[in-house]
C-alpha cells in the first residue's frame, strides 16, 4: 500500500469524522470524533499525497457548506484558492527525474512511453482514437491485460468509447439532479436529507481524485467502496431521514446543522402526514 492509497483512505475517513463532529450527541462522542479527525488529517498531510489533499479540500467544502454562514464560507473558499492552485501546479509540474517541464510534457504526445501521468494519459488517448465508438474493452477478443490510466474519465473512454462516456455522463447528471433536489428540500424546510452533505462530499472527492487516479475503477479500494456508499446516501437520504420509516432519526424535529427548524405552527407536509 503506497502513500497515495493511504492518503485517499485517510481523506475519505476524515470527511466522515468531520461530519460526525457536528451531529447531535454526547460531548464524549464529539471528543472522539474530533480526535479522529485530527489524527486522520495528520495522516493525509504525512503521506504528502496531493490527490488526498485535494480530496479533503473538495469534500470538506460540501460537508461544511450547510453549517457555515455565507460570509464564513466565502472566507473558506478564498483561503482554499491558493492551496488548490498549488496542488494543480504540483500535479502538472516537472517530475524530479526529468528536466522536461510539466506542461510541455503533457502536450508532447511523443513521450507516451514515459512513466509519468501525462505519458499514461497520452497512451490512453491513443487507444481511444483506435476505437472511439465502442472502445477497446467491448467486443474485443484475444489476450487481455489490465491498465492503470490514472484517470477514470479517460479510462471509461478508452475502454467503452463514446457510448460508455455518454452513459457515464448520464449517471453523473442524475446524481447532480438528486443533489439539487435534496438541497432544495433542505432550503424549503421540508425533509432535511441530512445525509446529503456527507454523500455529496464523498462523491465529489472521489470524482475529483479520479482525474489523477484510476483506483476507483480498478480492484478493491476505498475510493470504489465509498463511491457506492455516497451514491446510496444521496439516493436514499429522504428515506433515511423519514421519522416514520427510519430508526436513525431518534429526536424528532430537533435542530441540527443540516436542517432548518421546522415551524411547529405550520401545517404538516401532506406527503408525510398520514
Amino acid at each position: 500500500m503506497n502513500a497515495n492509497t493511504i492518503g485517499a483512505a485517510g481523506a475519505l475517513l476524515l470527511l466522515l469524522a468531520v461530519y460526525l463532529i457536528f451531529k447531535p450527541g454526547k460531548n464524549i462522542h464529539k471528543v472522539v470524533h474530533l480526535s479522529s479527525a485530527v489524527f486522520l488529517l495528520a495522516i493525509v498531510l504525512g503521506t504528502g499525497s496531493r490527490g488526498a489533499l485535494l480530496m479533503s479540500t473538495v469534500g470538506l467544502f460540501f460537508v461544511l457548506k450547510p453549517i457555515l454562514s455565507k460570509n464564513a464560507m466565502s472566507i473558506f473558499v478564498v483561503c482554499l484558492i491558493p492551496f488548490v492552485v498549488l496542488q494543480i501546479y504540483g500535479a502538472i509540474s516537472a517530475d524530479e527525474d526529468t528536466v522536461t517541464p510539466g506542461i510541455d510534457r503533457l502536450a508532447n504526445m511523443s513521450m507516451e512511453t514515459e512513466n509519468t501521468r501525462s505519458g499514461m494519459w497520452n497512451w490512453t488517448i491513443k487507444k481511444f482514437n483506435e476505437s472511439p465508438v465502442i472502445g477497446k474493452g467491448w467486443l474485443s477478443w484475444g489476450g487481455t491485460s489490465s491498465a492503470n490510466t490514472h484517470n477514470i474519465y479517460l479510462h471509461v473512454l478508452a475502454e467503452s468509447g463514446v457510448i460508455g462516456g455518454v452513459l457515464f455522463s448520464v449517471m453523473l447528471f442524475r446524481l447532480f439532479s438528486v443533489y439539487r433536489m435534496n438541497t432544495s428540500s433542505l432550503k424549503a424546510g421540508m425533509d432535511p436529507c441530512e445525509f446529503t452533505p456527507l454523500g455529496a462530499g464523498i462523491l465529489a472527492s472521489v470524482l475529483v481524485h479520479g482525474m489523477v487516479e484510476s483506483s476507483t475503477l480498478l480492484g478493491s479500494s476505498t475510493n470504489a467502496l465509498f463511491l457506492g456508499i455516497s451514491v446510496g446516501l444521496m439516493d436514499r437520504a429522504n428515506v433515511l431521514d423519514n421519522d416514520d420509516r427510519s430508526p436513525l432519526k431518534v429526536e424528532k424535529d430537533r435542530y441540527h446543522p443540516w436542517a432548518f427548524q421546522r415551524d411547529q405552527n405550520s401545517p404538516e407536509n401532506p406527503l408525510t402526514s398520514n
